[in-house]
């Protein structure tokens, strides 16, 4: 179907139409069962885009990705393995359309989506040592293929900021292969940076691979919790949504006061599907996270984690799911 376009066309309208078309009611395990079916063939003839290589097969397939920055393009190199035929829990083998969004994002403007807001440069760089106290700390939720936390990485070193981040998962299949990621595109963890005045200083950047369990997250001391939680593609249950609120309150810094000023941040990409089983996912972000002024965010004194900005884009060319309509993007704070 890949080496022929006009099969390879004809066999997408068909799955298209026949997971959209089929009449209002229709329900059962079986049906979803095969729409979920449909649709992942339709991911493996078709969401790779244009531009990938052809020699596409049940092995793993290596995608690189090139994002541009104001300095220096960030290129990432991932092993996309295979999907486990037996589990299909493995989600995290692949590189999924959000993170492809949220990583675009990051490198278009990484002061506001890897940055605390009151962080100030001439911290950073306190002297020509890697600084521990002044190291910033980044997780990262559902890391799959680790693409989030690699570019994420390069850009610190990029801009010369030091900083530590974890890359979480849970499936064993998943956390293997993250870790080769990482390895194969994360060398030294210690870096040369110019500076302003154009002295070099010494920058360190790494990152950890570690399991997590989202329905049980371990409590995160105060002084190891993180300026920056990111998020792609997470949600493939609507208990997922209740769980990651969970981590994410255990594990985000809480601000002095307010929201705003200080305040540290969790970047949630979320996938917007009107077909299948994850038909209507991203809707239950809102039910774990209230919109910020919609309703009571909790008693006088306490904090709690708001949506303080949510943006939809339209679905990219050349990647993501097909049964992908777009993709939302929520900004996520103490207030």
């Amino acid at each position: 179907l890949r080496a022929d376009d006009f099969e390879r066309g004809f066999a997408i309208k068909w799955l298209t139409e026949g997971g959209s078309d089929t009449e209002e009611g229709t329900q059962g395990d079986i049906y979803t069962e095969l729409i979920d079916e449909a649709f992942a063939l339709l991911a493996r003839i078709a969401g790779y885009g244009k531009d990938d290589d052809d020699s596409h097969n049940e092995t793993a397939l290596t995608r690189q990705f090139c994002f541009p920055t104001e300095r220096e393009s960030i290129t990432v190199e991932l092993n996309d393995a295979p999907l486990d035929a037996v589990d299909h829990t493995a989600v995290g083998l692949q590189s999924w359309g959000s993170a492809i969004v949220l990583a675009k994002r990051m490198c278009t403007d990484p002061g506001r989506y890897l940055l605390p807001n009151n962080l100030n440069m001439s911290a950073v760089h306190p002297s020509r040592e890697p600084s521990h106290a002044t190291k910033l700390r980044i997780l990262e939720l559902g890391a799959g293929t680790g693409l989030l936390s690699i570019v994420a990485a390069k850009l610190y070193r990029q801009l010369g900021y030091s900083a530590h981040l974890k890359a979480t998962d849970y499936h064993p299949m998943v956390l293997e292969n993250l870790m080769q990621n990482v390895r194969s595109n994360l060398g030294s963890v210690v870096h040369f940076s110019p500076d302003i005045n154009g002295m070099e200083n010494f920058v360190e950047v790494s990152v950890d691979v570690e399991k997590l369990d989202w329905s049980s997250p371990p409590e995160v001391e105060e002084g190891e919790k993180y300026d920056v939680v990111l998020a792609a593609d997470v949600i493939y249950d609507p208990i997922h949504a209740h769980w990651i609120c969970d981590c994410v309150m255990k594990s985000l810094k809480k601000p002095m006061s307010g929201i705003g000023g200080g305040s540290s941040v969790f970047w949630l990409a979320v996938p917007l599907r009107s077909t299948g089983r994850h038909e209507g996912m991203g809707r239950t972000v809102e039910d774990a996270f209230p919109v910020l002024g919609t309703r009571e965010e909790g008693r006088r004194g306490e904090h709690r984690l708001v949506v303080v900005s949510r943006e939809e884009t339209g679905r990219h060319e050349g990647f993501g799911r097909a049964d992908e309509g777009g993709y939302t993007l929520f900004e996520i704070r103490w207030a």
